[in-house]
């Protein structure tokens, strides 16, 4: 979850500092981040659901005990990426894109 989330920033982070050239060219970069931040994003949750839900708690029935274990662990495991991500973009996770403001300076 920790590389998914950071994945999810760099997709961001991509989007806010590439803005100012596609600007200049005439396009822009909005939505760049969400079309390649968000599915990886959303796509190790279910992997993360899937492979916990059928493999925990192996030989016995899946019942929703097994299931709500599962939707805990991945909710945990993303809110610690969540965090580390947040940590690694000083905070500005959800403040990057194209209307951002970039905080480099070369």
């Amino acid at each position: 979850m920790i590389a998914a989330w950071v994945w999810f920033g760099m997709a961001f982070e991509e989007e806010m500092s590439d803005q100012p050239k596609a600007v200049s060219a005439g396009t822009t970069m909005a939505g760049f981040g969400a079309s390649l931040g968000i599915p990886p994003l959303v796509l190790a949750h279910v992997i993360g659901l899937g492979l916990l839900g059928f493999t925990a708690f192996p030989g016995r029935r899946r019942t929703g005990r097994v299931w709500i274990w599962a939707v805990a662990s991945v909710t945990v495991a993303s809110i610690i990426g969540l965090l580390v991500a947040q940590w690694l973009f000083a905070g500005r996770l959800f403040l990057m894109g194209a209307d951002g403001q970039s905080t480099f300076v070369p």
